[in-house]
């Protein structure tokens, strides 16, 4: 196979865009994990194909290249069928538009973040501190955790202390009516 013009620019535009080009000119067997996942990456987008497999593409990779990489597949999706494994929830999360999770080989649950989350989760953990000097039974403290329980649906949790107020929050909360009613409460 020869390897044209337009070839060799899309396999170093693939190459910039998971950012390798310090490493381009190395052998590949010499590169790190996480490296050898960002070439796979490029390597599967060459050519503009309808659909994409990627394996774990992110297992192992430091946050910041691992975020990277997400926005690399997010910008792929626009144009294609991206079918990613994972075993993490958060890739997941971002990532998928259908999720679909697997237990034991067979097929447990399929739908979308909003719905998955909606039927299995446990919503949201909200943290405020009060500050040191805060008294648990302050006016404040107590306005807050009464304005956590009526608008917001939240019960405290085991590590609400004087200074420190923890909730669960059910899925629904808009974050900005969130702030809105803490923001009135304090």
């Amino acid at each position: 196979m020869v390897l044209t013009q337009g070839d060799t620019v899309e396999s170093m535009r693939r190459i910039e865009e998971v950012r390798l080009s310090d490493a381009a000119d190395r052998c590949a067997g010499t590169f790190s994990g996480g490296m050898r996942r960002r070439l796979s990456v490029a390597i599967a987008l060459i050519g503009n194909p309808q659909v994409v497999f990627l394996d774990e593409p992110t297992t192992g990779m430091d946050p910041i290249n691992r975020r990277h990489v997400w926005d690399v597949v997010e910008a792929a999706k626009q144009d294609r069928c991206v079918v990613l494994t994972t075993h993490s929830m958060e890739e997941a999360d971002i990532l998928g538009d259908t999720i679909a999770i697997m237990a034991k080989g067979r097929l447990r649950c399929l739908g979308s973040t909003v719905r998955l989350k909606t039927r299995f989760g446990a919503g949201y953990k909200l943290s405020i501190s009060l500050g040191d000097a805060t008294d648990g039974d302050s006016v404040e403290s107590r306005g807050l955790r009464e304005m956590m329980s009526r608008h917001l649906a939240a019960g405290p949790t085991a590590e609400t202390t004087k200074a420190y107020v923890s909730s669960r929050v059910c899925v629904y909360v808009v974050v900005y009516d969130l702030f809105l009613c803490v923001s009135r409460t304090l």
